[in-house]
């Protein structure tokens, strides 16, 4: 997020921040906040198998966005684990359209807030994408069947309870997800 008030209650602007005074907060779970290198590292001698590394970057120009995704994915791609799948997602259009150009190998995942639908499988295709995150809400059993026949790999979040992951798995999710930070 650009700011951390919902990952640790702080109203503290993440962009005008340092590492250092970010490396100090604390989440209300009692964590520290993780760094994208930090990360990469951890789940570089992890049996992982997919992780999606969001890019939340809707306030960045476009030489932002281009500093942006070329270093996130330098500083994760070389340490994925072999046979892992990682995608970048984000909400804006344009981060996924500067990763693919930067780095045409990079897998992309377009996240949206709505459910799934016709309209919604036409953007993600024009995108030049397979995969695609939509809300689980709005979602229907044929839209979900539509997206499958056009080859999309679906995400379908927030899962906030079990019921939530047993509908996405019912709908035919191949991925379900939470909104709330561990």
């Amino acid at each position: 997020d650009a700011n951390l008030k919902r990952v640790a209650g702080k109203d503290m602007n993440v962009e005008e921040s340092t590492r250092e005074q970010i490396s100090k907060i604390v989440t209300e779970k009692g964590n520290h906040i993780p760094f994208a290198d930090q990360l990469a590292e951890f789940f570089s001698t992890r049996d992982i198998h997919y992780i999606e590394w969001e890019m939340k970057s809707n306030n960045y120009t476009q030489e932002q966005l281009d500093l942006y995704c070329d270093k996130l994915y330098k500083t994760v791609m070389p340490s994925k684990p072999e046979g892992a799948v990682y995608v970048f997602s984000s909400f804006d259009t344009r981060s996924i359209k500067t990763m693919q150009r930067l780095h045409p190998d990079a897998e992309c995942m377009y996240i949206i807030g709505k459910g799934m639908s016709d309209e919604l499988i036409k953007t993600v295709k024009s995108l030049g994408l397979k995969r695609v995150a939509c809300n689980i809400n709005g979602t229907t059993r044929k839209s979900m069947q539509n997206a499958h026949k056009a080859g999309l790999i679906v995400n379908l979040w927030p899962g906030l309870a079990v019921e939530d992951f047993q509908l996405a798995v019912s709908l035919g999710a191949d991925i379900s997800c939470s909104d709330i930070p561990v």
